[in-house]
């Protein structure tokens, strides 16, 4: 618990994005003040204020997926890629595996609870998406079935009947 300008901060280090830092946590009605006081301060030589939408591109380009969003109590550790790139002996049979997908041009974007196909059939859906900041492409968490989830794999998004092709670029059995 911090004191930051008489409001009462709980700061939470992480480093699921990456690379560490700090969330901040602060009652609703102190958010605009906290954000005025942080930003009036100045920022040191290295340190970026970044919202959520930055934070969910760099977990999904780190490879790092997010209980509640790209997995649940219902997944087990292998299944959603969580036990390491060799571990596939706890994956139920016929059930979907987590995978990392890169579209495969900066021009396709993909959004939360689209399928992903391979060879015209639906064989998963996107859970959480973003644009890699690195390469300006496109990056999604998505479950599908085990027969498409090794890496390299191409499958294609869809959404309002538009196609797009994407490959699985990081697995369970060889996470990048």
């Amino acid at each position: 618990m911090l004191d930051v300008g008489g409001v009462p901060v709980r700061a939470v280090a992480e480093t699921a994005a990456g690379a560490g830092g700090w969330t901040l946590y602060a009652a609703t009605e102190h958010g605009l003040y906290l954000w005025d006081l942080i930003v009036g301060a100045g920022l040191p030589h290295g340190i970026a204020i970044v919202g959520d939408e930055a934070f969910t591109a760099l977990r999904i380009a780190n490879g790092v997926p997010a209980f509640g969003v790209d997995f649940g109590p219902q997944d087990n550790a292998c299944e959603a890629g969580l036990a390491g790139p060799s571990a596939t002996a706890g994956n139920r049979s016929g059930h979907r595996v987590l995978v990392r997908l890169r579209m495969s041009s900066e021009h396709y974007a993909v959004v939360p609870g689209e399928p992903v196909s391979r060879g015209g059939k639906v064989v998963g859906f996107v859970t959480s998406a973003a644009e890699d900041p690195a390469s300006s492409h496109f990056l999604a968490f998505a479950w599908v079935d085990p027969d498409a989830a090794r890496l390299g794999t191409p499958v294609e998004t869809s959404h309002l009947g538009q196609r797009w092709p994407a490959t699985i670029d990081r697995s369970p059995e060889g996470a990048a």
